[in-house]
């Protein structure tokens, strides 16, 4: 059975709000933002990590079982960052990961 497309995009989807959340923490991070508020900005940086991470993993067409985890990991960093659309993106890889052919596939690959 092929890879369905709706995982891939789905991936497609969290790497590109991963690498947008990445950007948006690390430019909170190195700018004057930093004295203020100190390391909380490292927490939604560390979340946009690993949904970039699990993002290229499913764009690869590699099962992996943490698409859902990384898209909430992306909608949380989205909303700290005050970011609204790296948080859409997330949601929409959400619903991709949570279409029946999706979840068959992955429950094929266990």
């Amino acid at each position: 059975m092929d890879v369905p497309s709706e995982y891939k995009t789905g991936g497609t989807l969290l790497l590109v709000s991963g690498a947008i959340n990445l950007m948006t923490a690390l430019v909170w991070v190195f700018s004057l933002i930093w004295v203020c508020v100190g390391i909380f900005w490292l927490v939604p940086a560390a979340a946009a990590a690993y949904q970039c991470f699990v993002g290229f993993q499913a764009m690869q067409g590699t099962p992996t079982q943490g698409g859902k985890m990384a898209a909430i990991s992306g909608i949380v960093a989205g909303a700290l960052n005050f970011n609204p659309l790296p948080l859409i993106l997330a949601v929409v890889a959400m619903v991709n990961f949570n279409k029946p052919e999706v979840v068959g596939w992955l429950e094929t690959r266990q």
